[in-house]
């Protein structure tokens, strides 16, 4: 298997104590003060680290991306840099009171908040919070709230430059870490995501791979045909925030994908189901588009998982056929993987943590071994489920090897 080696790594890292540490880093941009949190990781060496700028969704704070997607254990894990930005909260006056107006009239608006705000582009039509106001009310909307009425437009955050601030926080972090220009990379969740593409498009960008998370390309954000770097998106099916098949906030979410690959140079998508092991309602597709390239494009599509489901990484509540936050981390910092490749080269299990039995997604001669290489378990992999009751509560290694290659991953028994 070609990524056996960045498997191992990814699983076995994770059976180590983290201590990466952190730090608050505050900047005034545009007048505007801007705090941000840095994990630099424990091995402090001077040879160059990739960077990974991870952006919140809107509503969540830094710190609750922090501890959904454990991005302290993942700057230890990857041995990089994680930088994780606050958005401003809203700043347009119209636009605040226009949605509390909305809001205390009983208009829902799912998803929308005026905390943590990014300046992603995104676009919302005013009749959206508008259409369910009373005549009453809606004849004061282009007297009290001139701007958006005359151009029709809800812009969330406008004035504000996110792009010129995820530029100036980038140097100042690699005025002070060691960083590969070559290695950063952008994740973002959402509105998030909406801003990783926004970033990703800008001419001034620093990023060499992306990777969002049912995020959207805003309707203001200018797009050229020309993306330029690899692209990992996840999306459900069943998200009701931003919708699958295109509406309120941009187009389908396939048919931007494939937009996508297009620019990048990429013909059709192979599909490849993965492996449906979890009792979580949750299928998942893969999709490798064909690039020549090293211009990836790789799309994971869900069914059954809600906005929410994707927004956090617990690996209880949300879909464990695919660990996509160790898929993401794959993908970006792995070699060019042909469409006829492996849907993952982790060993996908569930559940996990476990405590009497787990099921795993590959057939074959598994084994499972303590942390110091003594082999306490070995049979056969053959779709039932795997007794683990006699195995104390504790952290191990699990692997299944067969005809077609060798898989590892981390077994938590509780």
């Amino acid at each position: 298997m070609k990524h056996l080696s960045l498997s191992i790594m990814l699983a076995m890292s994770g059976l180590t104590a983290y201590s990466a540490t952190s730090s608050i880093k505050t900047l005034e941009v545009d007048g505007f003060e801007r705090t941000s949190v840095v994990f630099t990781p424990a091995n402090s060496n001077q040879q160059k680290k990739p960077l990974l700028l991870f952006l919140h969704p809107n509503g969540y704070s830094a710190q609750d991306v922090i501890d959904n997607f454990k991005l302290e254990n993942v700057c230890d894990e990857m041995n990089a840099v994680v930088v994780v930005p606050e958005a401003l909260d809203e700043q347009n006056t119209e636009i605040i009171n226009l949605l509390n107006l909305a809001q205390s009239a009983g208009v829902s608006m799912p998803g929308f908040s005026l905390k943590y705000v990014w300046n992603a582009g995104a676009r919302v039509k005013t009749s959206a919070f508008t259409s369910e106001l009373t005549s009453q009310q809606a004849v004061l909307i282009p007297i009290l709230f001139p701007e958006i009425s005359s151009s029709g437009y809800i812009r969330f955050n406008k004035d504000v430059d996110d792009v010129k601030f995820l530029n100036t926080l980038l140097d100042e972090v690699a005025k002070e870490q060691s960083i590969d220009s070559e290695k950063v990379f952008v994740l973002g969740a959402s509105m998030g995501g909406a801003m990783t593409y926004k970033y990703a498009l800008s001419p001034d960008t620093k990023a060499k791979g992306i990777v969002v998370f049912c995020g959207f390309l805003g309707g203001d954000v200018e797009f050229d045909g020309n993306l330029n770097m690899p692209l990992m998106a996840v999306h459900s099916k069943s998200d009701q925030i931003v919708s699958y098949e295109g509406g309120l906030l941009d187009i389908a979410v396939k048919d931007r994908v494939a937009q996508f690959a297009e620019a990048n140079g990429c013909t059709e998508a192979i599909a490849a189901d993965v492996a449906d092991i979890a009792d979580d309602g949750i299928s998942v597709v893969r999709y490798d588009y064909n690039c020549e390239s090293d211009k990836r494009v790789r799309f994971f599509e869900l069914d059954g998982a809600s906005h929410a489901d994707i927004l956090r990484s617990d690996y209880v509540s949300g879909p464990n056929d695919i660990d996509y936050i160790a898929e993401s981390y794959k993908f970006l910092f792995g070699e060019k993987m042909d469409v006829e490749d492996e849907p993952s080269v982790l060993l996908a299990f569930y559940p996990n943590p476990a405590t009497d039995e787990i099921h795993v997604s590959r057939q074959g001669a598994y084994s499972i071994c303590s942390l110091d290489g003594v082999e306490l378990q070995r049979g056969m992999s053959d779709g039932e489920a795997i007794s683990i009751a006699d195995l104390q509560k504790g952290i191990y290694v699990l692997s299944v090897e067969s005809t077609d290659g060798r898989w590892v991953s981390k077994l938590i028994k509780e």
